[in-house]
């Protein structure tokens, strides 16, 4: 073959693709072979193309998978008609010569010579047979690749540098031969033999750019593909955003750092960290911030955890660390790690401040478990009991936690049965006009009345209101007692006058939520006028904002009235309140609890009450539970309140007596004396 080349004055590209579907014959007696199962040639073509721009074909061979031996197209005795069935049996594995491989494809980026031209072999090639290495050709047969291996060799005989390509060659249906070229890449082997009769120094010219050029090139490509594959095997094991190990090195490093452990009969520590209202500054101010966020937290981690420890992203705002190198008895994990309560950055060109404060659980191997995945669970456990902190807490991982999880479990499945069964039912807290005494409408509380343990509160079942599913069946189900009660006062000339209604997220994500309301209304001979919707700022300032906002413009303009319930605290700001078609904003009780002491409390809702009266809208004080909040905040000139001072919730049955007896009290001072 090598003969016929010459012959024919081709190139090896072209040769090798005219001649390669003919290799297979050369170890069968007939010389039959099927050439659809060949591999694919013009693909091997392009990659030869490629090495041969650069550099002259050192060495080919054949080899054969069943016997692990070779035809070679360069060493003596090895041209095809001089022994093509003389196979070399010599195990050259363990050789000296450095290799780099290069992957993957890393000749992709095609080096165009000016010239056409026509590699021959090197001319040691005629004399010494570079081995070949019997674990790159298994590999090749079983991982159909374009890697290109760059050798390196100081061996007598050899060329210093040059290219290896392996191509599988299939037979059958199976790879049962690989095809190996070589080209000599060193600078006095890799020049072009130029076909044009010139001038003397325009050949010159001719040949410092035919040869300077594309070797310059190619090696620019090299350099380029080893830094792609630095960072493509980065990406594999780190997190994009935050540049931390991701959850796939997680899973595969923490194995061998507690296998390390275990060994040395030593112990670690698994922190798992979130933060608190992620979502609503997703929500609210964008994933942007968001990502900024998630980084100024990674950044605090990294200053934070001690040398050699392990700190990983596992996705969303989720990180783990892990401690390890410590005792088999931990008595203080928490003195290990310690991280400030909350992470914050500055936007908007330093005018806003946003952060989210940390919580974490902490879990010790091997005291608490030893595979990874009951660490992790666990480490889970109590970090979502510190959840309800939301003030910066880490929590050490107790037995009981899991059964307190199970028990929240067993609460859901109770809770959904509940629903069936109409257990939840509206308790109402009056809302009083501190002028005159009167109550001014009732806010619906909803209580569930468990067959066994009595009336609870939301805190019991509040995890239920993340269930979309779940919260949507509890809001309608509170809609219909509520609207059957108003129905009954009416009917009995209890004025109640409003009544409202707690509304969340699944609500508001019902297609059909405010005609719903409507038609109840309707059906039951009520006014619109009659409903209060309380929704919270992170109802209102969400994702889905401009579509809740359709529901309540409906409702408003039927007639009911719309509550911005809980506020101070989440994202919102007072000038954002003009977007929202609201008629009332309830203040929070965190407000008023130290109202009497804290004078920046005073000063916020003093803000607020002048800001009420310039746009329209009615102020009511939550949490008023003593008549020195509710002189100090009359006199101040607040006008609607609620709260434990005025009553408690009650049941709906108790709410006429309630009303009879506020009503007749004219006057705050008659109640407080």
């Amino acid at each position: 073959m090598q003969r016929e080349a010459y012959t024919q004055g081709t190139d090896w590209t072209h040769y090798i693709e005219n001649q390669l579907f003919k290799l297979p014959g050369l170890h069968k007696p007939d010389g039959s072979f099927d050439p659809k199962q060949l591999p694919d040639v013009q693909r091997f073509r392009e990659i030869l193309t490629n090495v041969f721009e650069v550099g002259h074909v050192y060495q080919i061979d054949y080899v054969n998978l069943l016997c692990l031996c070779d035809i070679s197209l360069s060493a003596p005795r090895m041209l095809v008609g001089q022994g093509s069935d003389d196979h070399d049996h010599a195990d050259h594995e363990g050789s000296d010569h450095n290799t780099e491989k290069l992957k993957p494809r890393v000749l992709n980026h095609v080096l165009k010579s000016s010239k056409p031209h026509a590699p021959g072999l090197s001319a040691t090639a005629k004399i010494y047979k570079y081995p070949i290495d019997r674990a790159l050709v298994t590999s090749a047969a079983k991982n159909v690749s374009d890697d290109v291996y760059i050798r390196t060799t100081n061996t007598p005989g050899f060329p210093k540098t040059f290219g290896e390509v392996f191509h599988p060659v299939t037979m059958d249906g199976e790879v049962v031969y690989v095809l190996r070229a070589m080209v000599d890449l060193e600078e006095e082997a890799a020049q072009y033999k130029s076909t044009i009769a010139i001038a003397f120094m325009f050949s010159a010219l001719v040949l410092l750019f035919a040869i300077g050029y594309p070797a310059r090139q190619y090696l620019r490509s090299l350099k380029r593909q080893q830094s792609a594959d630095r960072r493509a095997k980065f990406l594999a094991s780190h997190d994009v955003l935050t540049n931390l190990h991701n959850r796939n090195d997680f899973q595969e490093s923490v194995s061998d750092i507690l296998w390390k452990c275990q060994e040395e009969k030593t112990g670690a520590l698994v922190f798992l960290f979130d933060l608190n209202g992620f979502k609503e500054v997703n929500d609210y101010y964008g994933h942007h911030v968001g990502d900024s966020l998630l980084c100024a937290f990674a950044e605090m981690l990294k200053k934070h955890v001690p040398d050699g420890g392990y700190v990983a992203r596992l996705g969303g705002d989720e990180f783990v660390v892990v401690l390890s190198g410590l005792p088999l008895t931990i008595t203080d994990p928490l003195a290990h790690l310690r991280l400030p309560n909350s992470v914050g950055l500055h936007i908007n060109r330093g005018q806003q401040y946003v952060s989210a404060t940390i919580s974490g659980g902490v879990v010790q191997f091997p005291k608490d478990a030893q595979r990874t995945s009951d660490l992790m669970q666990m480490a889970d456990l109590a970090l979502y009991a510190a959840k309800p902190n939301r003030a910066g807490e880490v929590q050490i991982y107790q037995s009981e936690m899991k059964e307190n999880f199970l028990s929240r479990l067993t609460l859901r499945d109770e809770f959904r049965m509940a629903l069936d069964r109409s257990e939840l039912v509206p308790f109402y807290q009056p809302i009083v006009n501190m002028r005159t005494g009167q109550v001014v409408a009732f806010e619906a509380l909803a209580r569930w009345d468990h067959p066994k343990k009595g009336i609870l509160t939301p805190l019991v079942f509040e995890d239920i209101f993340e269930d979309g599913e779940l919260s949507a069946l509890l809001g309608q189900q509170m809609f219909n007692k509520i609207a059957d009660d108003m129905e009954i006062w009416k009917a009995n000339g209890i004025p109640f006058h409003k009544v409202g209604l707690n509304v969340v997220n699944g609500d508001l994500k019902q297609e059909e939520f405010a005609h719903s309301l409507l038609t109840g209304l309707a059906q039951r001979g009520l006014s619109p006028s009659n409903l209060v919707i309380e929704v919270t700022e992170n109802c209102l300032f969400g994702r889905d904002k401009a579509a809740f906002l359709v529901h309540l413009e409906t409702l408003r303009e039927a007639g009911c009235s719309i509550a911005l319930d809980d506020f101070g605290t989440g994202y919102s700001s007072i000038t954002q309140l003009k977007e929202l078609p609201v008629s009332s904003v309830k203040i929070d009780k965190s407000f008023v609890e130290n109202i009497l002491d804290n004078e920046d409390d005073k000063s916020i809702i003093r803000a607020l009450l002048g800001m009420s009266h310039s746009m329209n809208f009615k102020l009511v004080l939550e949490g008023m539970e003593t008549v020195d909040q509710v002189n100090f905040l009359k006199d101040m000139g607040f006008v609607l309140a609620q709260g434990y001072y005025f009553s408690k919730p009650v049941s709906a049955a108790q709410v006429p007596a309630l009303v009879l007896r506020q009503n007749a009290m004219y006057t705050l001072g008659d109640k407080a004396g």
